[in-house]
């Protein structure tokens, strides 16, 4: 997930998945409303335009226009899962009724 910050045209933020890692400064996408009210856009373009290389700053495709947004947008990083529990990890156990 790429957390998004606060902003004038986005004022509670916004989270999109990751559906493919493309470069260290590339991915793409899957998010709704954000070209279109009630859209869902799959595989789109986000690249990182921040100077350190952080994902702080980037831009992501606009369906309108065909091409990334031309203002990039601020963000907090990448939400990642949480490593599975050892239980969670343990074999499944089918009991037999007789």
């Amino acid at each position: 997930m790429l957390a998004f910050s606060s902003s004038r045209s986005m004022p509670v933020g916004h989270v999109a998945m990751v559906s493919k890692v493309v470069s260290d400064r590339e991915v793409l996408l899957t998010h709704a409303n954000w070209s279109y009210r009630g859209g869902i856009e799959r595989n789109v373009r986000a690249v990182d335009v921040s100077p350190n290389n952080d994902w702080t700053d980037v831009r992501v495709w606009y369906g309108p226009i065909g091409d990334l947004g031309q203002r990039s947008n601020g963000a907090f990083g990448f939400i990642y899962p949480e490593e599975a529990t050892p239980a969670a990890k343990a074999p499944i156990r089918i009991a037999m009724a007789n």
